[in-house]
């Protein structure tokens, strides 16, 4: 009988050193993937350079502002917290982009260890091995590593504040966890405005699939809640208005995926905001005014009457024609999921990008086609197949996943009105990952066992 036990230890033990050695090769290539990204995109578009002046005048000691010269107005044209982690990294490291994205190689290989942590809490140790391997491969989590973007630091939040809602799920008695997934959460919301309206959503998805979990999602929203306050308190102090992030751009995004056809082709002309068509000056002044200012101006809270007229019009376009607004937003809404790799792909040959797949089934170029179609298989086609066997194997016990599923479903909702690009979808892809992992395994077993 000891032998047995002994045996079985042995195995066991085994069992962890090579799952543990699995993890950290995973890690390894993922880390050692981004870190060759960086020096490969040397010189490329490096982002949203408006967090990094935020960054520069926090480390400066000149509050959160967007002015580059005295006097320094406050600003909430942009959430705090990655301006933040700009400023703490140039503390740290000298005042170079390129520590902003070794910084961000660090937290997003952080980020594929969360997921392994994610994968092994809501089904098994193979699924967070699984999980993570593709996280650490797939192209977009990888391509956002070299930008001043808040992908990286948000995904990152995220991910922490899923984990500890997998194991509140899992044991709704420990306040603590509650606690801590409303922290991250809140986090997370300072870093993309947008998630503060993310508790709606899992209250109602708990109240229909799990409503004995309901008091322990309403602390995690009270945790959240309090993660915010002080800024919404700074903001109501500077602004006289309650402002839970940020208060800037929300128009122009309204307003460009409002007008026809004909004046803006999102996905085929992606340059639209550089070069706007010349219907842009006579219908829509305030988007070129933005644009001048965005690019001149040395105080972005210029753009907040400009933004507030795009709402406006925006607003107006719909109600003109609200049957041919939902019925566009539903066809461009795949474009926020699926994608070709064409930014990364844009690295290989320069085509890539700027060719539409209506331009290539006119004008037939198979080596780009065959690229964009490696591309979509990729990057789309084979994790969302696989995530969407995973829920159909798992549908009897879906309210136990709802701590992977709310988050993908909530950004695809929010995002129907606004601005689409597969950008505003990555920080949730370690969630789909793995659903994915779950529909592999499970249609390996059952293939097995036929």
């Amino acid at each position: 009988m000891f032998s047995t036990i002994n045996r079985g230890g042995g195995a066991l033990i085994s069992g962890n050193r090579r799952n543990f050695l699995f993890l950290l090769i995973i890690l390894l290539v993922g880390f050692w993937f981004r870190v060759f990204w960086v020096f490969a995109s040397r010189g490329y578009n490096p982002g949203d350079l408006l967090y990094e002046r935020l960054g520069i005048n926090l480390l400066h000691g000149n509050g959160f502002t967007a002015m580059d010269r005295s006097p320094f107005t406050p600003a909430a044209v942009r959430p705090p917290l990655y301006p933040l982690w700009i400023a703490f990294v140039y503390w740290m490291a000298g005042q170079k982009i390129a520590v902003v994205f070794y910084s961000q190689v660090f937290l997003s290989t952080i980020t594929i260890l969360l997921v392994y942590w994610i994968g092994k809490q809501i089904h098994s140790r193979k699924t967070g091995l699984l999980a993570a391997a593709i996280l650490a491969l797939h192209f977009y989590p990888l391509f956002y590593v070299v930008f001043i973007f808040e992908v990286v630091l948000y995904s990152f939040l995220l991910m922490c504040g899923v984990l500890f809602l997998c194991r509140a799920w899992k044991y709704p008695h420990q306040i603590k966890s509650w606690c801590l997934a409303g922290f991250f959460m809140g986090l997370a919301a300072l870093t993309r405005s947008e998630l503060f309206l993310f508790p709606l959503l899992l209250l109602v998805l708990t109240a229909f699939l799990r409503r004995a979990l309901l008091k322990g999602v309403v602390i995690l929203c009270l945790a959240m809640g309090m993660t915010l306050l002080p800024w919404m308190a700074r903001n109501y102090i500077h602004f006289k208005k309650i402002i839970p992030v940020s208060n800037a751009f929300y128009g122009v995004m309204f307003l460009v995926t409002t007008l026809d056809e004909s004046e803006y082709d999102q996905k085929q002309h992606p340059s639209a905001f550089d070069k706007q068509p010349a219907v842009y000056a006579t219908n829509y002044p305030m988007v070129v005014k933005t644009f001048e200012i965005f690019g001149n101006t040395s105080d972005y809270n210029e753009l907040i009457p400009y933004d507030k007229q795009a709402v406006a019009v925006g607003m107006a376009n719909v109600k003109k024609n609200p049957v041919k607004y939902l019925l566009k937003r539903i066809k461009e809404l795949p474009y926020l999921w699926f994608e070709s790799g064409n930014n990364v792909l844009d690295f290989v040959d320069k085509r890539i990008r700027r060719t539409s797949w209506k331009m290539l089934i006119q004008h037939p170029q198979w080596e780009i086609i065959f690229w964009k179609g490696m591309g979509l298989l990729i990057t789309s086609i084979l994790p969302y197949g696989f995530a969407l066997l995973g829920l159909w194997f798992y549908r009897h016990r879906i309210g136990d996943l709802i701590p992977l599923i709310s988050l993908p479903l909530f950004i695809t909702l929010i995002h129907i009105p606004f601005w689409i690009e597969v950008r505003y979808t990555v920080p949730t892809f370690p969630c789909v990952f793995v659903l994915t992992a779950m529909g592999f395994w499970e249609l390996k077993n059952r293939w097995a066992r036929s």
